[in-house]
């Protein structure tokens, strides 16, 4: 367990282990701290292509999906259902693989300033999962007050997501400004 490990930005080029368990030589997408370091090359987006295929048909059909946030001490809980059966399995998959990332030192949407931030703090980062019949229960939770702003601010981005669509997928989102956290 290396939850009490202090992590340091990783640099360089060279092979790294992608989540999908292959070796990857190259550049990794952009600088990040982690678990595993996360510096070029290590533990980028290498590999997470494919498990995004169920973010983006969930994305794509975001009217048959119907979503709940609640800020509870350190983050959220969220509530995510569907009526459709196979978006249910591809939700539950879809946060499944996303908790796999995050816990393995991955990055997905390397591009958008609030999911870079949130990634380089998954060490911080608490994640449960519960399925549910419908859909699943996710708590998130850190005990950084600083973290705890941006899983706040992620959930509302995922909010977006449900409410618009792909127009919301294809825009970056603003990391919050460090305010001080008022627990639920």
């Amino acid at each position: 367990d290396d939850s009490g490990s202090v992590c340091r930005r990783g640099g360089g080029h060279g092979k790294g282990k992608a989540v999908d368990g292959r070796q990857h030589q190259g550049q990794g997408q952009g600088h990040g701290k982690g678990r595993a370091g996360g510096g070029h090359g290590q533990q980028g987006n290498h590999g997470n292509h494919a498990k995004m295929a169920d973010a983006r048909e969930l994305v794509h059909n975001h009217t048959l999906i119907e979503r709940k946030i609640e800020d509870i001490p350190g983050g959220v809980r969220t509530v995510t259902t569907s009526k459709d059966a196979e978006l249910v399995v591809k939700l539950q998959r879809h946060v499944t693989d996303m908790k796999e990332i995050l816990e393995n030192g991955g990055r997905v949407r390397g591009w958008d300033p609030l999911f870079v931030e949130l990634f380089e703090h998954a060490d911080e980062i608490e994640m449960k999962i519960e399925r549910l019949e419908n859909g699943l229960e996710v708590r998130e939770t850190s005990e950084n007050p600083r973290v705890t702003q941006l899983i706040r601010a992620h959930a509302r981005k995922v909010d977006e997501f449900v409410a618009e669509g792909p127009d919301a997928a294809h825009r970056p989102t603003e990391v919050p400004a460090e305010i001080p956290v008022e627990e639920a």
